[in-house]
């Protein structure tokens, strides 16, 4: 049995395990490959799936069980042998020099942030839960930077810009 620990926070007594508490709880991905969803027949495509880092929530024993309560064909995570859960935030870099300029980095990370975002779909839709997909997505160029937030309207991404800087 794992020992519990008993903390009060905001009036409120929190019970958590001593995994819970040694365990990250974000995890990231460097450059690894994101796979296709299966329905769009991609996978033998030479369409990138790697962005440079997706981060998402980190594995503990919590979730090792909410996840084996799914169906074996229910992906939690595309991006295989990481210890990552719903991605939710997606991050990728160019160099300043000769650089492909935004709308390149905007078209190489689509496909990944539509993955994530059907993942949080299909949870959402599962577990009847009334809250819409978000993936956010940050671009950098050199010292131009943007962060974007991302969300399915039926079956299309819908990206809003937040913030847009240039330079210092």
């Amino acid at each position: 049995m794992e020992p519990i620990s008993l903390r009060v926070m905001n009036d409120k007594l929190i019970c958590t395990s001593d995994e819970e508490l040694q365990t990250a709880v974000f995890h990231t991905s460097s450059s690894q490959r994101v796979s296709h969803e299966p329905e769009d027949g991609l996978e033998k495509s030479s369409i990138p799936m790697a962005p440079d880092r997706v981060i998402g929530l980190s594995i503990n024993a919590r979730y090792r069980k909410a996840v084996a309560l799914f169906p074996k064909d229910f992906t939690h995570c595309p991006i295989e042998d990481i210890k990552l859960l719903y991605p939710f935030l997606v991050i990728e870099a160019k160099r300043e020099k000769d650089a492909p300029g935004f709308r390149s980095i905007e078209s190489q990370t689509a496909f990944p942030i539509r993955r994530f975002l059907k993942i949080q779909d299909y949870l959402r839709k599962a577990r009847y839960i009334n809250i819409d997909p978000l993936v956010w997505f940050f671009a950098y160029q050199g010292d131009d930077w943007r962060l974007y937030a991302a969300t399915l309207d039926g079956n299309q991404v819908v990206g809003f810009p937040i913030i847009i800087t240039i330079g210092y």
